[in-house]
């Protein structure tokens, strides 16, 4: 399956279709999103503020912890730990706060595709909070 975050909205597909998510009516899908973007973004500050952070590393691999700082929406997320080598995200798991798990892993990630100033706006921008 895949899943692609575009206009605010997450679209997944998979063998049993597509599913729509408007990110900015569900608070854990938003700070999902907005933890995700941060650390595409690059932006240590935005992270910092937002969640506890614990990294790891071991030669090329690395791990980075994300605990939310807002008491509602740890509610809604645990942890959201990511992991990879290199520059290349390879896994995501996510714990919900009734302690449930999901986890996604990345394959073929391209590392060296560049975006345009839209592409960028498109989608890595937060979408607005209701």
């Amino acid at each position: 399956g895949e899943m692609v975050l575009r206009d605010g909205k997450i679209v997944m597909r998979d063998g049993e279709g597509t599913r729509t998510i408007d990110a900015a009516s569900h608070p854990a899908v938003q700070a999902l999103i907005g933890g995700f973007l941060y650390v595409l973004q690059g932006d240590a500050d935005a992270l910092s503020r937002t969640y506890e952070l614990a990294f790891s590393q071991q030669g090329a691999v690395w791990q980075l912890t994300l605990v939310p700082r807002d008491a509602k929406v740890l509610k809604l997320i645990r942890r959201l730990s990511l992991e990879g080598a290199g520059i290349a995200l390879s896994k995501m798991v996510l714990i919900d706060g009734n302690g449930d798990i999901s986890t996604s892993t990345f394959e073929r990630v391209v590392v060296d595709r560049h975006f345009t100033s839209a592409e960028r706006a498109r989608y890595f921008a937060l979408p607005a909070a209701p």
